[in-house]
């Protein structure tokens, strides 16, 4: 019998001028930046004025989130700027069309089949165009994503591209690498935040007279490096056993550490400089004192445990008593926010619960978030556009016009306001728990309150001590 013929991963197509200004991308672009800069509840970037124009800059990002890091460096790269990405999530091809969209180029794997290997010296040439004509490319230097915030090993590929581009500028300023951190409070749900931390430029020209006279010793010499700054701008827990403790505490002791740093409560930068001084400190008594961790992981452990029996949440613990008052007014904002909760829910339920009903069948669960958006994103505007053109027959023009006005920021409220609603119903059941002494509840405030000393400890004699 006759072979069959082993498809390409992706549709053919010349990525050799994709670096190219697009008219059709930059008036699409505006849009895709919109959902996804509202598919989260706040996005914070640091520095991001290093992505200068007119320069040959490769991004170098962690990668945890699929889809969503590269669209977290391109909400704050206003140009077009190129991406790489691993072929297999190429093979559907309205995933392909939307990758092609966003400049992304597929890179081929051994696993993608040998017979399109060949198909990287393409992928190979156009990255050196791109560099050449000064234009940004981003590569996710850890290779894939990973669904720990960890830093993991860094492949060659990004610091070879690097080095060959650079020959064109020797020794002499030329080629940079930044290094971002990219960081979420939750990889997949809905209206959560998002950080991206941009490093400064590394200078490739530093290191190339070392790859010159030792190609190994360069690549990985600049390895390091960008392994170094890419650990400093990221969430790096590098503890294997205790990386739930760590990613906990995170959680329950990143306000007290605010406090002890003096750094303000709702920056998403401020949050971050506590969780990386908590996370040195804690190496820094793991080192020493291997077993008070171990103990305090124990604790942690006991804790986080009894808050998931009891069906509470840990932000409880550090609120008051809700009175009288506070009651009644929350309850006639409750009521008061009613209709509107309703009207959001009735006309936006399809696409808000659709793509969370796709997404949660997938068994990668790094790629949940970017499915959700950008299913979301194709399902509000048709959904919009055939509530627009029902309500244009039976409403006048103006009204259909008020009428479509409307929906995503009903939507927004419906959602915000079940939020509300289940805090509200929280901190009900606590007050109530609270009021009759619940003795688990007491358990847990004790001990609560016995890790946060612990803390207090390890932080006060670590912290002081780098500042001596």
């Amino acid at each position: 019998m006759k072979a069959r013929r082993r498809k390409d991963v992706v549709p053919r197509k010349n990525y050799l001028t994709i670096h190219h200004y697009d008219l059709g991308y930059a008036m699409l672009r505006p849009v895709v930046d919109f959902f996804f800069l509202n598919y989260y509840r706040k996005v914070e970037a640091r520095n991001s004025k290093v992505l200068v124009k007119d320069q040959p800059i490769i991004i170098a990002p962690n990668h945890q989130n699929a889809l969503m890091d590269a669209l977290a460096i391109l909400s704050n790269d206003k140009g077009q700027p190129v991406f790489l990405a691993r072929a297999d999530i190429f093979k559907k091809k309205t995933i392909a069309s939307i990758l092609h969209f966003l400049n992304i180029m597929p890179v081929y794997r051994i696993r993608d089949g040998m017979e399109n290997l060949t198909q990287n010296d393409e992928i190979f040439m156009a990255t050196l165009n791109i560099l050449r004509d000064r234009h940004r490319l981003c590569l996710m230097p850890e290779g894939n994503h990973g669904n720990k915030r960890r830093l993991r090993p860094l492949v060659k590929g990004i610091f070879r591209i690097a080095f060959l581009a650079q020959k064109d500028y020797g020794e002499m300023p030329g080629v940079k690498i930044i290094p971002v951190g990219i960081d979420y409070s939750d990889y997949e749900k809905f209206q959560q935040t998002l950080f991206v931390n941009f490093g400064e430029p590394i200078e490739v020209s530093e290191y190339f007279g070392l790859w010159e006279s030792n190609p190994a010793q360069g690549i990985n010499a600049l390895k390091d490096r960008l392994a170094e700054e890419l650990s400093k701008r990221m969430i790096d827990i590098r503890t294997e056993e205790f990386y739930d403790c760590y990613q906990d505490l995170r959680t329950v002791y990143r306000p007290y550490m605010l406090e002890r740093l003096g750094l303000p409560k709702r920056k998403l930068s401020a949050a971050f400089d506590a969780d990386k001084e908590m996370i040195r400190c804690l190496d820094k008594e793991l080192a020493t004192n291997p077993d008070n961790i171990s103990n305090l992981a124990e604790e942690m452990k006991t804790y986080m445990a009894g808050v998931r029996k009891l069906g509470i949440r840990d932000w409880l613990f550090s609120k008051s008593r809700l009175s009288f008052i506070g009651t009644c007014c929350i309850t006639l904002f409750m009521l008061l926010g009613l209709p509107i909760f309703l009207y959001g829910l009735v006309f936006n339920a399809l696409p808000f619960f659709l793509p969370d009903a796709i997404a949660s069948k997938i068994k990668d669960t790094q790629f949940r978030s970017s499915v959700k958006m950008v299913l979301g994103m194709l399902m509000i505007i048709i959904f919009y556009l055939i509530l627009f053109g029902i309500s244009f027959f039976f409403m006048p023009w103006w009204a259909s016009l008020i009428f479509l006005a409307t929906l995503l920021g009903s939507g927004f409220f419906a959602f915000r306001y079940f939020i509300w609603f289940k805090k509200f119903r929280a901190r009900l059941r606590y007050g109530r728990l609270l009021r009759k002494k619940d003795q688990h509840v007491s358990e847990l405030r004790q001990l609560r309150h016995s890790i946060i000393e612990k803390v207090n400890f390890i932080v006060e004699n670590h912290h002081k001590a780098s500042n001596t």
